[in-house]
């Protein structure tokens, strides 16, 4: 079992507090004679470029076709070859070439297409809102920080979460990074889209708030802390 325990403000909130959920989650796996390898990950920013239900389905659909932001496609490799390397009971190294292929050769794609319709879906269904709102930077600078709670508490502001489980959801909403942590960012630029179906209070400074962009590039941390097996 391969379990990816995220370091964030919203969950373990330190690097130490998730090293002791991953030791534990080992034991009950020994407890059990399953072997556990525990991927601590950075969330303090969202992954991929997109947040919101439909628009997750169509970035991973994208993602098998080569549009890939780096940090999710590094978790990505990360937990699928320690997945295959555990499956097999092969070496990490001989685990990883072996997703790399897979991702290159359109296995990937197909077999997540074969999932999707095997469940009776489509992904010429996924609905995405037509209403859309870009938000341009009004500075010139680096992406330095996405602050992933806020992003969080925004989309499910848009309806595409929940706050009680009555709640419904609305899959077609959410938001959209055009540029993500580290690049270079001019005054003027497209930032983010908001893909909504009501509107937001505020809206232009929820998503101001939402990226930290200063004068000079800072050097962004590794989505993998840590691997505990």
């Amino acid at each position: 079992k391969i379990l990816d325990v995220p370091v964030v403000d919203a969950f373990m909130k330190t690097k130490e507090d998730a090293t002791i959920l991953a030791n534990y989650m080992i034991k009950i796996g020994e407890y059990f004679n399953r072997k556990v390898v525990c991927v601590l990950t950075d969330m303090d920013s969202p992954l991929g470029y997109t947040v919101g239900n439909a628009l997750e389905v169509k970035e991973a659909n994208m993602f098998f076709l080569g549009k890939q932001e780096p940090r999710l496609k590094k978790l990505i490799i990360t937990i699928a070859s320690e997945m295959v390397s555990l499956g097999l009971n092969i070496p990490l190294k001989e685990a990883e070439e072996k997703v790399y292929f897979i991702l290159s050769s359109g296995l990937a794609s197909h077999k997540f297409k074969t999932w999707i319709n095997n469940q009776g879906g489509s992904l010429k269904d996924i609905k995405i809102s037509d209403n859309v709102y870009t938000y341009k930077s009004n500075i010139d600078g680096f992406i330095n920080e996405i602050d992933s709670l806020k992003v969080a508490n925004l989309v499910k502001e848009l309806g595409a979460g929940r706050t009680k489980k009555e709640d419904s959801i609305d899959l077609s909403v959410g938001i959209e990074f055009i540029h993500t942590l580290g690049e270079k960012i001019n005054k003027g630029d497209d930032l983010i889209k908001v893909y909504y179906n009501k509107e937001i209070k505020d809206l232009d400074k929820k998503l101001e708030d939402l990226i930290k962009i200063e004068s000079i590039k800072k050097e962004q941390k590794d989505i993998i802390i840590d691997v505990i097996k």
